[in-house]
């Protein structure tokens, strides 16, 4: 279903006193605007209002620009709505409108038309944030930064109706289900033997073609057998028939019980699930839905790939390395360039097929967690300075070194709320702190910043 997103202008009846000025043209403001608002996002299903008066009441666009100010054309807030946009165009009046809004508890971005809806902004955005409203606001002199708040209202609403497939047989979702559900988010379980059922049903035509993407665009293979390829290559085919099947946007693998300690799968899914990340879908290992729905956000907000890590801290050289059996070789989205790989066995057991992505360097990232069964975002960034050397056998193959406070995230890694897969980070190419962190907000979660220093035992 589309997003549906009630825009919202606040305006000044002729003759008050109020900013921008007196008798402020405000319909020629709204056509301005209106138009590229919706332009920007097609997909968006928009209900535009304004409101004025101390009551509170609302009037659709199009019936304001045909007689502004008619008191018998009233309409409701609209509650069917997945969020709002605030867009106050005047200094005070509108605050019954705003207030109803607000009320209603919905992912809000609250736009200050600056030099117009300041005095409004600054009175209600900070009240709106203490209040613990799912609110982010804008301020800008420069109109893209507003259409950039709304992408990220947009980018969270789309959360809303994903459906992770979930392939394990524990009860993994069990301590996920509540925090998931409260966002939208559905987990549906397969168990290994409906993989195992659906491998044995592809062929290897249906399989060759990722085969030879994956060997011919390898840099390197190390240690790695065809067959295995072949088999990955089977696995994925199978995992993408079954996400299909059950509408999936996400694909998690519960693949240590399943592989490593047991064979109950054909294959190590290392490759299937990083060609789900390179190719605009998301791939999840261990069947971790905390990282699943961290995924989920970034590709809905930036459209880029992140890959789970077991972080490791080097406190000699204030680094961390995100060290993990598979990382995507698209970093920079589907239509990226790749950066070199290397096809090699896994680590731990010295068999099946990893991936050692060797990404690219000088790079900003950000690493960041979502927790949904504590409402909290966990989050630092830095730069990316090395690729651990292909011929360093401990610990996983992917070895992602990254210049930050690796002191202070040291000593905040446990400090805050978590319950499942504490180790787990997940990181993305770019300078994303500020979307991520405004993601939150708009998901009524709480930020902690793990590469601050805060005083010891807070």
């Amino acid at each position: 279903m589309p997003v549906r997103i009630g825009l919202v202008f606040t305006v000044a009846k002729p003759g008050a006193a109020d900013w921008p000025y007196l008798n402020y043209d405000y319909v020629s403001r709204i056509k301005e605007l209106l138009p590229k608002i919706m332009e920007a996002f097609p997909q968006v299903e928009f209900v535009p209002l304004v409101t004025w008066d101390e009551k509170g009441e609302f009037q659709k666009v199009e019936e304001f620009e045909a007689s502004p100010w008619s008191p018998q054309l009233t309409a409701g807030l609209p509650t069917d709505v997945d969020g709002y946009v605030l867009y106050l165009l005047t200094e005070w009046a509108g605050q019954a409108g705003i207030n109803s809004v607000l009320e209603k508890k919905k992912p809000t971005v609250m736009v200050d038309d600056i030099f117009g809806g300041t005095g409004n902004f600054l009175v209600y955005y900070p009240r709106a944030r203490r209040e613990g409203y799912p609110v982010i606001g804008v301020a800008p002199s420069n109109f893209s930064d507003a259409l950039h708040a709304i992408s990220l209202l947009v980018g969270v609403l789309r959360v809303k109706g994903s459906v992770i497939l979930d392939v394990t047989d524990r009860d993994v979702a069990k301590g996920w289900a509540d925090g998931l559900s409260s966002l939208g988010v559905t987990v549906k379980t397969v168990p290994s033997g409906e993989v195992a059922q659906e491998f044995g049903g592809v062929s290897d035509d249906e399989a060759r073609p990722f085969y030879e993407k994956w060997v011919g665009g390898a840099y390197a293979l190390k240690r790695v057998k065809e067959e295995d390829i072949m088999r990955s290559a089977k696995l994925h085919v199978a995992l993408m028939k079954l996400a299909k099947k059950y509408g999936a946007d996400a694909v998690a693998v519960d693949c240590w019980p399943l592989v490593a300690e047991s064979e109950r799968l054909p294959a190590y899914p290392c490759l299937s699930l990083t060609e789900m990340d390179n190719e605009g879908m998301v791939g999840t290992c261990e069947a971790d839905l905390g990282a699943a729905l961290t995924q989920l956000v970034i590709r809905r907000l930036m459209d880029r790939p992140s890959f789970t890590s077991d972080p490791v801290i080097d406190t000699s050289k204030n680094e961390i390395v995100y060290a993990h059996c598979r990382g995507p070789w698209k970093v920079f989205g589907k239509n990226g360039p790749s950066n070199p790989y290397v096809l090699r066995d896994h680590d731990e057991t010295q068999k099946g097929v990893a991936v050692q992505s060797l990404m690219p360097l000088g790079e900003k990232v950000t690493t960041c967690r979502f927790w949904p069964e504590t409402k909290t975002l966990l989050i630092h960034s830095g730069v990316a300075v090395k690729n651990i050397n292909i011929g360093n056998e401990r610990a996983c193959r992917t070895k992602l070194g990254v210049k930050t406070d690796a002191y202070a995230t040291m000593e905040n890694y446990y400090r805050f709320p978590c319950t499942y897969y504490c180790w787990h980070r997940l990181t993305v190419y770019g300078d994303y702190r500020r979307n991520l962190e405004g993601a939150a907000a708009l998901l009524g979660f709480r930020v902690y910043e793990e590469d601050i220093k805060y005083p010891m035992n807070t």
